[in-house]
């Protein structure tokens, strides 16, 4: 499970070492399908979650929205990686309620 949360603080860090966003919209795509599906398994995730569980999820998801909107083409192309382990680590976490 230690490991399970270090890859999505790993996730966070990284979107959080790009600058961040002056614009509060909602990301609809990054430009990179594994970020898109981070996002979206992580906002799936979050609406499984008890409500009392849900704000420093919300605050990772928008950071992570943020970020991927201000990168460069070349830094969202780098950050597919983490993304794709972003996601596979969130979705073998158990973080995840199945309804």
């Amino acid at each position: 499970m230690k490991k399970s949360i270090g890859a999505l603080l790993l996730v966070a860090l990284v979107g959080l070492s790009l600058p961040s966003c002056k614009d509060d919209k909602a990301l609809s795509s990054s430009g990179v399908k594994e970020c898109d599906d981070y996002v979206a398994a992580l906002e799936a995730c979050i609406n499984t979650m008890p409500e009392k569980e849900r704000a420093p999820w919300k605050k990772e998801l928008d950071n992570t929205r943020n970020s991927l909107k201000q990168a460069s083409g070349a830094q969202r192309k780098q950050l597919a990686g983490s993304c794709r382990t972003g996601t596979a680590t969130l979705r073998s976490s158990g973080l995840c309620k199945k309804k």
